[in-house]
């Protein structure tokens, strides 16, 4: 009788140890999944942050990173200063966009974001990290399950800069009344510094 006793309450208790060690077997494969689709995200980002760099530096497509020099030497500097960053952040986004779309296991992106500025990249996404158990879910994120990621860039273009400023030279340069304008800045400037 004894022993039937104790053979029940180790069927019992061996019952809890399982759902117990289910639970974290469960749990970890979702962590993995959680890691893997979180880092390949960013990895998308900083991957597009580099791209979209290089199309506006070099006019490159963005997919292949193939520059055409010829189009190069035909862009509109002056048009690009203004209307080519909202081309640029569009395409980039475009591109953003295509990537996310395959490779990603629990999470469903809500959102993208492409700022393209003169000097910087910034690009944003926000994702579901759907996870359909809800004890692994409160493990991941206590309040909802959207993460928010993000990369930012700086665009260096050495070549660009001095374009830009021989440009600006050459016109102030041309100003019928500029070297006096300058004198007068530069007698200011030498005031200013000798009086601290």
């Amino acid at each position: 009788m004894i022993n039937r006793k104790s053979k029940a309450s180790y069927t019992v208790e061996a019952t809890f140890v399982m759902i117990i060690v289910l639970s974290v077997i469960f749990a970890l494969i979702y962590l993995t999944f959680y890691l893997s689709d979180k880092s390949r995200i960013q990895g998308i980002l900083d991957l597009s942050v580099v791209k979209i760099s290089e199309m506006m530096k070099a006019d490159a497509n963005i997919v292949t990173g193939e520059v055409n020099y010829d189009n190069i030497l035909d862009r509109d500097w002056v048009g690009d200063l203004f209307a080519g960053k909202k081309r640029d952040a569009d395409i980039g986004e475009s591109y953003l966009k295509q990537q996310l779309k395959n490779g990603l296991i629990l999470a469903e992106i809500k959102s993208t974001n492409v700022t393209v500025s003169n000097n910087e990249i910034e690009v944003n996404v926000v994702a579901d990290m759907n996870i359909p158990l809800e004890d692994v879910r409160e493990f991941f994120t206590k309040e909802n399950q959207k993460v928010s990621l993000s990369s930012k860039g700086s665009i260096h273009n050495p070549a660009e800069f001095i374009r830009l400023s021989e440009v600006s030279l050459k016109t102030v340069n041309k100003i019928k009344g500029a070297d006096e304008i300058i004198a007068k800045i530069k007698k200011v400037l030498d005031k200013l510094l000798v009086g601290k």
